[in-house]
């Protein structure tokens, strides 16, 4: 039997992480436009508002079921709580998202992924820019 060590894990009610498009974590994110169509060199986002999939958010109410998919034909759609309590913050290179349209879990979205439907800012430059997302738990120290 093999020496066990104890470990200790610290957890948080949120830990943003983005998914990108390429399988090592790196790169551009997994991000769509608001019309579903991948973000990326062929298709830039501009001023539009910009959808990156992600994980670890957190909460929504009302609370997903294990195995039963996102809002369901009637149903509403699983809402972030950081985003029902203001407080959540998406940044595009040091600017803040005017307008955050939607945090959640949506019904174009598979199970376990996130998505955020955010403005993006004026004065972003185009070509690669950095994505900040803030909840209360996951924020930069100051």
């Amino acid at each position: 039997m093999p020496n066990l060590e104890l470990v200790t894990m610290y957890t948080n009610y949120s830990a943003p992480g983005v998914f990108s498009v390429g399988q090592n974590g790196f790169g551009p994110a997994a991000a769509e436009d608001i019309a579903g169509n991948a973000i990326g060199a062929n298709n830039p986002v501009g001023q539009g508002a910009c959808e990156p999939l992600l994980t670890g958010m957190g909460s929504v109410t009302p609370s997903l079921v294990d195995g039963v998919p996102s809002s369901p034909t009637g149903q509403p759609w699983n809402v972030l709580d950081s985003y029902n309590g203001s407080a959540l913050s998406v940044y595009f290179d040091g600017y803040p998202s005017p307008n955050i349209q939607f945090a959640g879990v949506g019904a174009r979205v598979r199970r376990g992924f996130y998505q955020i439907n955010a403005v993006i800012p004026s004065g972003v430059s185009a070509g690669n820019d950095y994505l900040d997302i803030l909840t209360p738990e996951a924020e930069p120290s100051k």
